[in-house]
């Protein structure tokens, strides 16, 4: 397949990224590693071509260049499948703020459903608790 999403065999940071290249009907390839496997991958520098930053999620693209970063990741796939705005810079900054808000929920509370603080967080003035 020409997109690989790697990431550990946990929803995570993944599940949003899947969730949108699924909807926008990108084929790929879903490879999960474990942690020594990213470790490993890593190298002795902590970073490699396969795993620029030294983390995942990571997407590497038809071209076989690969990014990192779970929210570059998420707006690249959330403009693929047209869950994200192409034109509209508030937009977008709207949506980045909830989407750190959950982020920061998820890291706080683990793999916790988050789905109960929405209705607050889109009534809130989009004023949340920093992250």
């Amino acid at each position: 397949m020409p997109v690989t999403l790697t990431y550990f065999p946990v929803p995570g940071r993944g599940f949003p990224i899947r969730v949108c290249l699924g909807a926008a009907g990108v084929e790929y390839e879903d490879k999960h590693i474990n942690y020594q496997q990213l470790v490993d991958g890593r190298g002795p520098e902590g970073a490699s071509d396969e795993y620029p930053l030294g983390s995942v999620p990571v997407l590497k693209l038809e071209s076989g260049v690969t990014y990192c970063q779970s929210g570059a990741l998420l707006r690249y796939a959330g403009k693929k499948c047209g869950m994200y705005p192409k034109d509209d810079d508030d937009l977008c900054l709207a949506i980045d703020e909830v989407r750190c808000h959950m982020a920061c929920h998820v890291q706080l509370e683990g793999l916790q459903p988050v789905a109960r603080d929405m209705p607050v967080a889109l009534s809130s003035d989009r004023v949340f608790p920093g992250c």
